[in-house]
C-alpha cells in the first residue's frame, strides 16, 4: 500500500511435491487513468505517486537483491 492505494500484490500457489510458486506484481510505470474502472480508485503506481519513470530492469534487480537479503536473514533465524 502507498498513500492508501494498492501498488503491488503477491500470489502463491502450492504445487505437487510441496513446492510453492510465488508471483509478485508491482505497478511501476502505470499512468493515471490506466486502471480498469473496478480498481481505479484503489490502485496506484510508483510513477503516479512519485512523478517519475522507473527502469523496470533496475527495479527488478533491486527487488531481487532486497528479497535475497531478507531470505538470508530469515534463514539465519531458523
Amino acid at each position: 500500500m502507498l498513500n492508501g492505494k494498492k501498488i503491488s500484490g503477491v500470489l502463491t500457489e502450492r504445487v505437487l511435491g510441496g513446492h510453492v510458486i510465488i508471483g509478485i506484481g508491482v505497478n511501476i510505470n502505470n499512468e493515471l487513468g490506466s486502471f480498469p474502472d473496478e480498481i481505479k480508485n484503489a490502485a496506484t503506481s510508483l510513477k503516479i505517486e512519485l512523478g517519475e519513470v522507473f527502469d523496470p530492469d533496475l527495479f527488478l534487480e533491486q527487488l531481487i537483491l532486497e528479497l535475497d537479503k531478507e531470505y538470508i536473514a530469515y534463514l539465519a533465524k531458523i
